[in-house]
């Protein structure tokens, strides 16, 4: 290991070319870093709406399923209602802060839900057990949403107190 640096090249530079070099090198990597957060924000609306979307035949088959539940209550099938309602409000909300933020930006395609066979089973266990998981994720697609669109929020709106 040398004991002294090498420092050819650096004494044919003056301090101040020096700073004013890494000041450029540091205002660029800066910018870099924003564009990828803008970039970050598109895709993060874009999966917002393809879990938003995602839900859309779920939800119509979970109101059916538990509206044929054995005991079930009103309270419960006018909340599967509400939610349905409220993820297709939501659908249009995030498509409107798509197209501001983002114009002409394309949407993803969204996936397929595969659980319907489970919902539909004959067998009253395997029903419940898939109602209880759709409960879950629709439980955890929900809360993802809703902290998306706070860091969202947070990027996008300038001194928004986040």
């Amino acid at each position: 290991m040398p004991m002294c640096l090498d420092l050819e090249g650096y004494n044919e530079l003056s301090i101040e070319e020096i700073f004013d070099h890494a000041i450029f090198i540091a205002q660029y990597t800066s910018n870099l870093t924003t564009q990828m957060s803008e970039e970050f924000s598109d895709d993060l609306l874009k999966v917002m709406i393809s879990i938003s979307r995602a839900w859309y035949h779920p939800l119509e088959h979970l109101l059916h399923a538990v509206a044929a539940l054995k005991g079930a209550c009103e309270t419960m099938l006018s909340k599967v209602k509400e939610v349905e309602k409220k993820n297709e409000e939501l659908l249009e909300e995030l498509k409107k802060i798509l197209v501001r933020v983002h114009p002409g930006a394309e949407e993803n395609v969204y996936p397929a839900w595969i659980g319907l066979a489970e919902v539909k089973s004959a067998n009253e266990d395997t029903r419940h057990f898939a109602l209880s998981n759709l409960f879950h994720c629709l439980r955890c697609d929900a809360n993802k949403i809703a902290t998306y669109l706070l860091v969202l929020r947070c990027r996008v709106i300038p001194n928004s107190n986040c």
